[in-house]
């Protein structure tokens, strides 16, 4: 059963409703060509998402959120507003939704964000769950990282975020990717699959 609909069928419609309706009243725009689905913060598999994991596009005053898929999974760029740094260069936040709105409207990352933008900087995301580095979500960021160089002509070193579990991911893609890093900064970033969330967890 997909994430989404393993939440249709756990929250009754007039909920799902509800948060749609609340999204639309505070100008927060849903995700294009998603046909009005939920965003959801990253999920361990075995989760099933609640109303308390969706996530929002929030309105950024220095930059422009473009949604799309990849490999169909959920997907964002931020275009600066103002001037475009002259290199196009860009920082990819692990986990995605530490530049969306949480269920609470907060945003885990919007000083780095908007710092970034200010700086004429793209910010990028990509949904790939609690996937703790395993191959297949290093091949998945591999794919978003060509489609950010490809069509929008970003910088060919990406410069990554990650914080917490975003961290195994980040380093999974890193290695697997030298020459198309810049740099990576970490927020206590989980490394080690022995420490987090350890290994009877990471097998399952």
């Amino acid at each position: 059963m997909s994430r989404h609909a393993a939440l249709r069928t756990s929250l009754p419609r007039k909920l799902i409703a509800l948060v749609l309706c609340i999204a639309a009243s505070q100008s927060i725009p849903l995700p294009q060509g998603f046909a009005g689905e939920l965003i959801y913060r990253s999920l361990p598999a075995t989760k099933a998402p609640t109303i308390r994991d969706v996530v929002t596009l929030p309105n950024y005053r220095e930059g422009q959120i473009v949604a799309m898929r990849v490999g169909g999974r959920f997907a964002y760029v931020i275009k600066p507003r103002g001037k475009v740094d002259p290199s196009k260069r860009w920082v990819w936040i692990f986990p995605f939704e530490h530049a969306l709105a949480s269920a609470g409207g907060g945003i885990e990352h919007q000083f780095y964000v908007d710092a970034a933008l200010a700086k004429g900087f793209y910010v990028a995301g990509i949904d790939i769950g609690v996937a703790c580095g395993s191959p297949r979500a290093a091949e998945l960021c591999q794919r978003f990282y060509a489609r950010l160089i490809g069509t929008d002509r970003l910088n060919p070193r990406a410069r990554l975020l990650a914080q917490s579990n975003g961290g195994l991911n980040a380093y999974a893609w890193a290695v697997r990717h030298p020459d198309c890093l810049e740099c990576l900064a970490g927020i206590y970033p989980a490394t080690d699959l022995r420490s987090w969330p350890g290994l009877a967890k990471a097998l399952v």
